[in-house]
């Protein structure tokens, strides 16, 4: 058995730094099935709101619920064209879950978007995130309302904090979850198989 995670394109996703003027982006990709994910996240996005001066950029669908929250929205809408574009925009991109059966076979495609554009990630103790996020490395695991509040502080009053996760996060994609890797990988395996059966 060859075990193949979520890869990327490298060609497609260029790091950039955070910028060190203006509200921290807090950032969020996903689909209008996923949104509710987001949702269910609000207080602590109103409660970060209330400490420090942020923007969240949802990307790909239309948060109703924080709309009288105080939470300072922008919603951008998904292509291909402009979505690794769009993530180099944020400063910090975030992956809530829910602890059940469907969230738990996720793949962590997002977080492997943000790392790519060399971005820190806070997300869900759950399924592939365990395995993509080192903690404290190149982002933070937040299991409860406090721990989610104390990374996303943590990183909006730490810029360098910011870059240096940004940059092991590029690390981490260019050697376990980008194309260039997994693709030979998969050719190996199907080479091997091929020998081994035929």
């Amino acid at each position: 058995i060859e075990v193949l995670p979520t890869a990327v394109d490298l060609a497609r996703y260029s790091p950039t730094s955070s910028r060190s003027v203006g509200p921290v982006v807090i950032g969020w990709i996903g689909t209008p099935k996923t949104i509710g994910y987001l949702e269910a996240f609000q207080s602590v996005l109103v409660q970060m709101a209330r400490r420090r001066n942020v923007r969240l950029v949802v990307i790909g669908s239309s948060v109703k619920t924080l709309t009288a929250s105080g939470v300072v929205i922008e919603e951008w809408p998904w292509s291909e064209n402009t979505e690794a574009g769009d993530i180099g925009k944020l400063d910090i991109g975030i992956m809530p879950l829910p602890d059940t059966p469907f969230a738990r076979g996720k793949c962590g495609y997002k977080l492997i978007q943000y790392m790519a554009c060399g971005k820190p990630v806070v997300a869900s103790p759950i399924g592939a995130n365990v395995e993509i996020v080192r903690n404290g490395v190149n982002g933070f695991l937040a299991a409860t309302d406090a721990q989610w509040l104390q990374a996303l502080d943590d990183l909006c009053r730490n810029e360098k904090m910011r870059d240096s996760m940004g940059r092991a996060g590029r690390r981490i994609v260019e050697t376990n979850y980008c194309t260039q890797v997994t693709a030979p990988r998969l050719y190996a395996f199907l080479q091997e198989t091929i020998q081994r059966y035929v």
